[in-house]
């Protein structure tokens, strides 16, 4: 297959994937982003959340769900909306 059959059925691909499949904590431990009521994201969670490019689009989501989303936890979310 050529390079630029390659290329294409990429972006073909990117097109089709959610704001999720480029989430830069894809493929991390889960159990990082639901820390113990009232606890703050680690540092790692952190780093990984502040160079995600779908952030924004986290935080929406997460909106009514436990655990961290866009690096905020429940609390820092309830905070910001207020």
């Amino acid at each position: 297959m050529s390079a630029f059959f390659q290329i294409e059925e990429l972006f073909g691909r990117a097109a089709e994937l959610t704001w999720m499949d480029r989430a830069a904590c894809v493929g991390s431990d889960g159990d990082a982003w639901f820390p113990e009521e009232g606890g703050r994201p680690s540092p790692q969670v952190r780093r990984i959340c502040d160079g995600c490019p779908v952030r924004e689009d986290c935080l929406a989501y997460g909106s009514d769900w436990p655990g961290v989303w866009g690096g905020k936890t429940e609390r820092a979310r309830r905070k910001h909306d207020a």
